[in-house]
């Protein structure tokens, strides 16, 4: 385990930045769970990335035990659900996402940290007032911790840079609304990465440990000459950065 640990310190030093994000104190990224209602649209996680950009989170603390109404619609929106962003027990109001066509759905951004970070997602158009009115609420409630935003989640599990919020759209799957970076992407392990990211895979560690994947802002880096590192080998191919690491 100390190889293991050793080799990612070894990553960190070589693409010049730390490879994981420093949580925000009294931030919960977990807020991003209970956007059900969309089936197929796997929860983002910005665990395990840099930040994008250096965006630090400003805003008011309190706000707490307010409530807000969702409008009723044909796809089980919740009605009037607590907003508690904060704390241990999390919760925020469910939206109607039912569609027949993408015209039925509109794009939100829920702030899930007080560093900044953001979830984008896709709900009915009908609902986008009640959203309004329970993000307000949430908004509030994040106190000013000054920290780097993680970036941007796509509820299709892509993280962005907040520069690329315009290539985000709504789509109508299976009567459902989601939201999609419609920019291209590259598999990277389990997940996917966008030409922005170098794909890092890190294997070998304790007998049975699984490859673990995650892409990483690249920060201009574009081929494997700003890459390097112990134990690693890069690969560049269509534009597409891999860095693969195994312990020894």
């Amino acid at each position: 385990m100390p190889r293991l640990v050793s080799l990612f310190a070894q990553i960190a030093i070589a693409v010049g930045s730390t490879p994981f994000a420093l949580a925000c104190a009294g931030s919960s990224e977990g807020s991003t769970t209970g956007y059900g209602g969309a089936t197929g649209y796997g929860g983002a996680s910005a665990g395990g990335t840099t930040g994008s950009g250096g965006n630090s989170r400003g805003g008011s603390g309190g706000g707490g035990g307010s409530t807000t109404g969702g409008a009723p619609g044909a796809g089980g929106s919740s009605g009037s659900s607590a907003v508690q962003c904060t704390g241990v027990n999390t919760s925020f109001p469910t939206f109607d996402r039912s569609c027949t066509s993408a015209t039925d759905c509109t794009l939100v951004q829920h702030l899930t940290s007080c560093c900044g970070s953001t979830l984008v997602m896709s709900i009915r158009n009908t609902e986008k007032s009640a959203f309004d009115a329970a993000e307000a609420i949430c908004d509030a409630q994040y106190p000013a911790c000054g920290c780097a935003s993680q970036g941007v989640n796509v509820e299709d599990g892509t993280l962005i840079d907040f520069s690329q919020l315009g290539q985000v759209a709504s789509r109508c799957d299976s009567g459902q609304c989601g939201a999609h970076y419609t920019g291209e992407v590259f598999a990277c392990g389990d997940t996917q990465c966008t030409l922005q990211q170098i794909c890092w895979l890190m294997s070998g560690g304790p007998a049975g440990s699984p490859t673990s994947a995650s892409c990483q802002f690249s920060g201009g880096c574009s081929d494997c000459s700003c890459v390097g590192a112990s134990y690693c080998t890069c690969t560049v191919q269509n534009g597409q950065v891999t860095v693969s690491c195994a312990a020894p």
